[in-house]
């Protein structure tokens, strides 16, 4: 998918499934996504379930709800992409599909590289990353006003028995959260 998408939709770009064993038919597919402007007016950008070894490269994201929802897209790499006043610019969430769960379904092992968030006041989080493992955030820059969006990065393993690491390394934070920039939360009993 290349060029200008202005989307007025509820959601621009949909890939759902309903079970587990159906996503198992659709994971290896590799979704490419590149240069593509995504327009959004406080909805959701794309909504995208089981894939496997997706890119996201050279877009941009302006004014969505969520501009990115991956759910048990694992392999994933998002790399120099813009986000611009998202409420949430990228959740790497489990899917929530029959059969899915924070231990079978997570967005484990994905990329987010060389991108650059801005957020305001109001916004929750540049990446939301919610029961997904091995996980690495390098080399990002995140701006906004003083007191800014919630967080830049919002981890929580939620509880998962399989979810082990997250790396966050090389960001380079510009601007005052109006919380913290990273938050991880782990539970103590699978560390």
């Amino acid at each position: 998918v290349t060029g200008v998408q202005t989307c007025a939709l509820p959601i621009c770009f949909v890939r759902r499934f309903n079970s587990l064993s159906e996503a198992n038919y659709g994971i290896d597919q590799q979704l490419r996504f590149r240069n593509v402007v995504f327009k959004g007016n406080n909805n959701m950008g794309m909504y995208i379930s089981a894939n496997y070894g997706m890119t996201i490269e050279e877009c941009r994201f302006y004014n969505f709800n969520v501009a990115m929802d991956l759910r048990w897209c694992m392999a994933t790499v998002i790399d120099h992409c813009f986000f611009w006043e998202n409420y949430i610019g990228i959740n790497l969430d489990y899917d929530r599909f029959a059969g899915g769960s924070n231990s079978t379904s997570q967005s484990n092992h994905s990329i987010v590289q060389n991108c650059k968030f801005r957020n305001s006041a109001g916004d929750f989080a540049n990446i939301k990353v919610h029961a997904a493992s091995g996980i690495q955030i390098l080399h990002n820059i995140f701006e906004g006003v003083q007191s800014g969006g919630d967080y830049d990065v919002y981890f929580d393993d939620n509880g998962s028995t399989v979810v082990k690491e997250v790396t966050i390394s090389g960001n380079h934070v510009e601007h005052v959260p109006a919380i913290a920039a990273f938050y991880i939360k782990r539970s103590e009993e699978h560390t």
